[in-house]
């Protein structure tokens, strides 16, 4: 019996002592298979990804609503195909050779051999989850005009004379056939160069749906009536009552929305002059002009309804939103923003008029959603926020990835408004040093009293991850107590510089021993104080 309970020892300690280890020496033996094999899988959920692709793109030329699931799917896809070239271009770097070059660099094969058998496992469940019953969903059914046979074979003849008449008339240039009530959609129109004369476009008071995709000559949706312009030079202002989505997508030489929005003015702006009461959704993809999205001569009701905004690959742009202009995003809800080369500033609040009164100020407060991505020259996400001015107070969910620019993600008063912040990924920003950065000059500064300690609480914080910043040091290196009483899930992972989160210990009563020790890529049980254990 004794010989039974002596082997049923050995047996559990060589299961918690031994077997763990094989594990990670198996990283290194099985590096060349496991970097193969990632390879393999990452080829195969390509293939899966643009089969829902064709299907997708099939779906949104019917017109058809894309399911959530299949949205949420292709993001995932994107977000670990590039996870997975990060590991696969970072090969050729383990080859590099240490002990005067005998031997192979064990501790990079290691870590990304370990890193290439977890995205594998991640790839594998990914092409699982993509096979769908369907992709897309047929729209709620618009309105139908109750006509007999004979009345709707009259109105076509009717029709097919007016587009006769229209051809011979060589004053019109633009002939358009309507088709689904409210919805305008123009994919690989390569000879136009504007969608609208002004006249025209004044009578859409119907219009809901804008689509444009893929027009490479397209420089503007409304053109300037040329007749009307030699009798009077003034600029009035557009509105679209009922339009709710725009979608500009590929339109390489897009200037602006109408032609007068950039009349004097030297750099291209997208919307200006116009009046947009319910919009709630816009999505900028692939513009190689535009410089500015929103002009100073936007009404203030304009976009108060836009919950919804992605801005996509517009090489030139230098802001989301400047001054008064940022007040017109008083509802937005969720932001991307995504492989803007020359953007330096998401929100510039420098020039803004604020009142001369106590009262605080509430501005960007239904933002719960911001994911930046591939932003190479971003340095502030706010600058000069006045102090009267709070921001961010819903902002629940923040990505930052691949902003080789960006030093730090907030200041001390900033990061003091986010109350209901619940996760926070900052990854491949090679320039950031720390999360907390210093007060700007002429903003809201937190006093230190005297014999009190000044602190930072981050209330909701649940998840925190700092993955291949190479430059970091600390979260925050200023003299702040940094306090996160719901924080559960840490991970900081390819952070060489770091060695400590705070000048001073801060507290994480959530974050127990065992989930602080799973990521041991850095330590920080020394950095807690009593109450964080």
């Amino acid at each position: 019996m004794a010989e039974g309970i002596a082997f049923s020892i050995v047996g559990k300690l060589a299961e918690y002592t031994v077997d763990p280890v094989l594990r990670q020496i198996k990283y290194l033996f099985f590096f060349n298979s496991n970097i193969q094999d990632l390879r393999n899988k990452v080829q195969e959920l390509e293939n899966k990804r643009n089969d829902v692709k064709l299907q997708v793109g099939a779906a949104e030329r019917n017109n058809e609503i894309i399911g959530e699931e299949v949205s949420a799917w292709l993001l995932k896809v994107d977000d670990l195909k590039e996870k997975a070239h990060e590991v696969l271009n970072s090969v050729a770097g383990s080859e590099m050779r240490c002990l005067f070059n005998r031997c192979p660099n064990l501790k990079s094969r290691y870590l990304l051999s370990r890193r290439a058998t977890k995205k594998t496992i991640e790839a594998d469940k990914l092409k699982v989850e993509g096979t769908f019953e369907r992709v897309s969903y047929p729209r709620p059914p618009v309105q139908v005009l109750n006509l007999t046979s004979h009345q709707s074979f009259e109105t076509r003849l009717s029709t097919k004379e007016q587009i006769k008449e229209a051809l011979k008339d060589k004053d019109i240039s633009i002939i358009g056939i309507c088709g689904m009530p409210g919805v305008v959609k123009m994919s690989s129109c390569n000879a136009i160069r504007s969608l609208f004369p002004e006249s025209v476009a004044n009578r859409l008071v119907n219009l809901q749906i804008l689509f444009i995709l893929k027009c490479v000559m397209l420089e503007e949706v409304v053109s300037t009536d040329a007749r009307e312009n030699e009798v009077t030079k003034t600029c009035k202002m557009l509105e679209f009552p009922k339009l709710k989505k725009v979608r500009l997508v590929n339109l390489s030489r897009f200037k602006s929305f109408t032609s007068q929005s950039n009349s004097g003015v030297v750099h291209q702006t997208l919307f200006n002059q116009v009046n947009f009461p319910n919009m709630d959704l816009l999505r900028v993809d692939g513009f190689d002009c535009i410089v500015k999205l929103l002009g100073k001569e936007m009404p203030i009701t304009s976009l108060h309804k836009l919950t919804d905004m992605r801005v996509l690959d517009c090489s030139k742009l230098l802001t989301i939103a400047e001054s008064d202009s940022i007040q017109l995003l008083q509802n937005l809800e969720r932001l991307r923003v995504r492989g803007c080369n020359a953007l330096e500033v998401l929100f510039d609040f420098e020039g803004i008029n604020v009142t001369n009164d106590d009262a605080e100020i509430n501005m960007l407060g239904r933002l719960t959603s911001l994911w930046l991505r591939s932003l190479p020259k971003l340095v502030h996400i706010t600058r000069m926020v006045p102090k009267e001015i709070r921001v961010f107070q819903n902002l629940k969910n923040l990505n930052v990835y691949a902003c080789e620019n960006l030093r730090y993600l907030f200041s001390p008063s900033i990061a003091n408004s986010l109350v209901v912040l619940d996760f926070l990924k900052v990854s491949n920003c090679e320039s950031i040093e720390e999360i907390i950065g210093k007060e700007e000059e002429g903003t809201l500064e937190i006093k230190t009293v005297e014999g009190m300690k000044t602190i930072i609480v981050f209330p909701n914080m649940k998840r925190l991850q700092l993955e291949d910043l190479s430059s970091i040091q600390m979260f925050c290196s200023q003299n702040y107590e940094l306090v996160f009483p719901s924080l559960e899930d840490l991970t900081i992972e390819q952070c060489p510089e770091m060695k400590k989160l705070s000048p001073r210990p801060l507290s994480a009563p959530k974050l127990s021993k065992h989930t602080r020790e799973h990521y041991h890529f850095f330590d920080i049980s020394d950095l807690l104080d009593e109450s964080g254990m």
